[in-house]
This record gives C-alpha cells, structure tokens and sequence, in this order.
C-alpha cells in the first residue's frame, strides 16, 4: 500500500526549515566551515577538518545531545509546514506515534554505549527529554531504528504495521557527525576528506521529520500529501565487515553491495508499479567516499534494461549538507517532495537510494501527491 506523507520538517546547515534548505540544496549552496578538531596528517602534522555543522545552533552538544538539540526545532518547522495543530491539540498527537531513525549504535570506537544498556540509555537520554522539552503528547513508546543511512525502509515497514491500528506515524531521523568522538573514529577509518586526502566526506548534521498517515485518513481530515511512499526495500550485507580493517573491507565488499543495491533498485521500481524503463530522479548519499561511488556504479550495470540512465537527473543532498548520516534518507525524501511541489522534478517518481556503514543498502520510490 502507498503512504502519504503529510508534513516535512528539516534542520539543516543551510536553513533551520525545509523549504529553505531545500530550495538551497537546488540551487547547489554550501555553507562549509573549519571545525574545532583535528586529526593527524600522513606525516604526522595535525590537518584541519571542514565539515558543515549547524553553526551556533549545536556548537558544544555531544551525540545523544546534539540530536536532542536539533530534534524539537525540526519539529516546529513539520508543525508549521503541515499546518498542524499545536500540542493543546491531545487527540490528534495522541493518535500518533514516533519512530526515530538513529546512527548505527554500539559498541564501537564512535559510540562505545554497552549493547545491553542501549534501549534504556536511549530512553532516558532522548525519548524522555524530547517529550518533555516538545510538550506532544505523543502515542508511546518511542520506537528506535539503529541502523544509519539505510534506516527508511524498516522504519516505512513498522509503520505500514502501526497505520493499521493508530492514524499517524512520526519519522524522526537525526544525525550530527561534526563532534569530537564522531570526528576521531572517521579519522581512524580514513573516511574524512581534508588537504591531503582529495577523496572522502565532508562530515555533516541535520534533523528529519516526516507525518505519515494512511492515504484515506489524510483526505478524511484534509490533509494536503507532500509526497507518496510507493515501495521501499532494503538488503543486509552479506558478510559482516572486518572490524579490524573496515575501511579496506568496504573495497572489497563494495561490488556485492552495489549488486545489492541493483537488485533493490529493481524490486521497488517492479513493486511500485513504476512504467518501464525508469525516467525520474535518483536521490543519493553519494559523500565523495570512493566505495559509495563503486556501489552506485555497480547498481547501474544491473539496472539498464529497466532504467533509461541518460533521463536520470541524479540529485546529491550531501554536496549541500554534508553527511548527514542516519538523517540522510529523509533527507532524500524532503528534497524530492519539495521537487515535486516546485515542478522542478523530471517526472512523477523519484527513486532514493541509502548506504549503511555496514552495508546494508535501501532504496525507496516516491510519487508526487495526485
């Protein structure tokens, strides 16, 4: 069945709301900045990183912190794009519940929570704190997907489940690589582009809202679709990766997960119903690493009997925002939804493609509102 999607909201570095985030992302702006830390050259100077943080907004918030910091403001901006009722309103927030699409915590050098401790630490350092500092009444618990990029197509399949039984879904995704600890273990897994390294991300933060409610109950109360969730699917890797030498395993791995991702693309454009062969625009977290554009690459020599390549304006979010991380497939589904309302879009799909960490790959069709 297909979603509609009711209401975006969006922090980024570019704007605090999404229309102007969007209409900046079109237009190709950046607004990047030297951040507090550094990390080690190959001759053992300290080089300097450029990322794009949400300048004086986060300066000083730490991971569970800074995602708390952004979360609220992205949820004024849904409210106000939606024209929402305020949070007087109990009944309509009471009948929605949240799932939040979070980076790929553990207990890894970035993070290092105790995996047994994480439900409870997110419970307390974010459920908690967000319902409290919103006032929305919302419909708990909150549900948590761990699982970065590729996080939008288990969050999409738990709420097709929980529209069957209360009227609206919040997706809630929030990422900020920028801080002190994310930096170190990009660093360490040479992931980071800086004056020595030409090929790599420019580390990023953003907060993504999304209301989803079943295409009826919309109409019911006279909601206006920003945009359709068609199909979407997802693929784990087949292999987990070396924890030893991640960043040579994601070489090595990246031919399958490009194979992967082909077979992803195809399934969801067959699933949508989506005419033959595909002319529309491919969202993408493409972030300058070489194994992204190595997926992306195989993807396409799986795909040229169902996709007419040369028709398919490739949008790329992080050239505006950074990486954004678990953040970046709402991403992708914002700039897509504003596409379409600025009749800017090639056709009526668009096809947005995810990359995990651990590569895990997603990819999801949306349809403009009709």
């Amino acid at each position: 069945m297909s979603v509609a999607v009711t209401s975006l909201g969006l922090v980024s570095c570019i704007s605090h709301d999404v229309i102007s985030s969007c209409a900046a992302e079109r237009a190709s702006l950046t607004r990047r900045t030297p951040l507090a830390a550094t990390v080690p050259g190959d001759e053992g100077e300290e080089v300097p990183v450029v990322g794009a943080p949400i300048a004086g907004f986060t300066d000083g918030f730490l991971q569970s912190a800074a995602w708390l910091r952004m979360a609220p403001r992205c949820i004024e901006d849904l409210i106000t794009y939606g024209k929402l009722p305020g949070k007087e309103d109990a009944a309509f927030w009471q009948g929605t519940t949240i799932a939040w699409l979070l980076p790929e915590i553990g207990e890894d050098a970035r993070f290092g929570w105790p995996e047994n401790d994480i439900p409870m630490l997110l419970d307390e350092s974010l459920g908690k704190p967000f319902l409290a500092i919103t006032g929305l009444p919302l419909k708990g618990p909150v549900t948590y997907f761990r699982f970065g990029a590729a996080g939008l197509h288990r969050a999409i399949a738990h709420a097709y489940t929980a529209l069957t039984k209360i009227p609206r879904v919040l997706l809630l995704a929030t990422e900020s690589l920028v801080d002190g600890p994310s930096l170190s273990w990009l660093a360490g897994e040479e992931r980071l582009k800086d004056g020595e390294h030409p090929t790599g991300m420019c580390p990023g933060e953003a907060a993504v809202a999304l209301l989803l409610e079943e295409p009826r109950a919309a109409r019911a109360r006279a909601a206006t679709s920003a945009v359709q969730i068609l199909a979407s699917t997802s693929v784990a890797s087949p292999a987990p990766l070396d924890p030893v030498e991640p960043s040579a395993d994601r070489f090595k791995q990246a031919p399958d997960w490009g194979r992967n991702l082909g077979q992803a693309i195809r399934d969801v454009l067959m699933a949508s119903g989506t005419p033959l062969p595909f002319r529309g625009d491919f969202v993408l977290d493409l972030n300058g690493e070489s194994w992204k554009a190595m997926i992306w690459g195989t993807a396409q020599t799986q795909l040229v009997d169902v996709v007419d390549f040369p028709s398919c304006p490739v949008r790329l979010p992080a050239v505006s925002f950074g990486d954004v991380g678990a953040a970046s497939s709402l991403v992708g589904v914002c700039v897509a939804a504003r596409a379409f309302a600025r009749r800017y879009a090639l056709g009526q799909r668009a096809v947005i493609c995810s990359m995990s960490d651990c590569g895990e790959v997603s990819a999801v069709v949306v349809g403009a509102p009709g």
